[in-house]
């Protein structure tokens, strides 16, 4: 155990990992908000580094400080409000024996602003701020060669803009792919539907019924009463 945790503390010393790929996907919500998973896949170059790493992973290290040893690409890529971090890893002996796979799964907050438009469209707009990879000296978002953005709408979202535009756009999911610099901006709608609507305007009105008729009957009482 002893030459093991010298082995994994050597090899975090010397950094030589290699960075494969960088997968970033952002599920939207109704809130704005997105449930963000990240997969960074690394090459183990030797020996010292696939036990290095098995040693991490059977230590059952879930921070992100845990894993910083053993690439530069694994951070919050998506918003600065994030809860609910959660780091599995795993070989990945299917693509190769020296082949490690991180996966990074967190809540982010308020990554898309929501304005309504109208009684049942609401407007959701995700700037360039929201996204946190490296950036040219002019703001610029940053994706390297190995580096995949994914952005899935909601199901019944309705895309309006996008910039820059994506290397791909299946239904709802968006894709990016670097190498790639620029200022983000999506914007989509989704229309709420007319049930939901009439059940809204029918709870208003239930609850302002109520809240005429209790004061109503106290008074009615007090005067029966007195």
């Amino acid at each position: 155990m002893k030459r093991i945790f010298l082995i994994f503390l050597f090899a975090s010393l010397v950094f030589a990992y290699s960075d494969v790929s960088l997968k970033v996907h952002a599920k939207m919500n109704s809130d704005g908000s997105a449930n963000v998973e990240e997969i960074v896949t690394i090459s183990l170059n030797s020996q010292a580094e696939i036990e290095a790493f098995d040693y991490q992973m059977n230590k059952g290290g879930n921070s992100i400080v845990d894993w910083r040893p053993f690439t530069k690409l694994l951070k919050y890529h998506v918003g600065t409000e994030v809860e609910n971090t959660h780091i599995t890893t795993k070989r990945d002996f299917q693509s190769s024996y020296r082949t490690g796979v991180i996966i990074l799964d967190y809540f982010s907050k308020n990554i898309a602003k929501v304005k309504e438009s109208g009684t049942r469209i609401k407007v959701y707009t995700i700037s360039n701020s929201n996204l946190l990879f490296d950036k040219t000296k002019y703001g610029e978002n940053i994706l390297p060669l190995i580096t995949t953005l994914e952005i899935e709408l909601p199901q019944n979202a309705e895309l309006v803009s996008v910039e820059p535009s994506p290397a791909e756009e299946k239904g709802n999911l968006l894709v990016w792919k670097g190498p790639i610099s620029s200022k983000w901006q999506v914007t989509y709608q989704e229309e709420e539907g007319l049930d939901k609507e009439v059940t809204d305007f029918f709870s208003h009105l239930s609850s302002n019924f109520y809240s005429i008729l209790w004061p109503s009957l106290a008074v009615l009482v007090l005067a029966l009463i007195y």
